[in-house]
């Protein structure tokens, strides 16, 4: 799939994943399970001393649940902001440099100077909601194995 706005061209693979902001943990894994026959694929307790991470499969689906550990963290500020619910899309690309690269380019405002490693180790990078109708947006970088 192509995403073309303004004229530029970015390559988008599949939907990687969703994030969605919990409050508790354990309780929406549970309730996953149980009610969708999620299964959980990795966890990553205290991920940067302020969120603990988990990545859910449903199906081909991953949902990965996003829960402050830190008081006053982005987490527990979107949460107080938000509540609970969908905090961003990521979307798999073949070259995460060209496609920030085009993105920028195009308008959408960058949250991060450059990519990064996310949690999984692969390259990562945020676009502002402000520039994407208001839904976070996350670019991942496909690797061989998927993420």
């Amino acid at each position: 799939m192509f995403l073309s706005l303004g004229g530029l061209v970015v390559e988008i693979g599949k939907l990687d994943h969703i994030g969605v902001a919990v409050r508790d943990m354990e309780r929406a894994i549970a309730q996953y399970e149980k009610t969708l026959g999620g299964k959980v694929r990795s966890r990553h307790p205290n991920h940067k001393g302020e969120v603990d991470a988990a990545f859910v499969l449903i199906g081909d689906t991953a949902i990965e649940f996003l829960a402050p550990t830190k008081e006053g963290s982005v987490m527990d500020k979107f949460l107080e902001k938000r509540g609970e619910g969908i905090h961003h899309l990521a979307y798999e690309v073949p070259d995460i440099h060209r496609a920030v690269h085009t993105l920028i380019q195009d308008g959408l405002t960058p949250l991060d100077k450059e990519p990064r490693p996310g949690i999984l180790g692969e390259l990562i990078f945020f676009f502002h909601p402000k520039s994407t109708h208001g839904v976070l947006i996350e670019l991942v970088e496909a690797t061989p194995e998927g993420v």
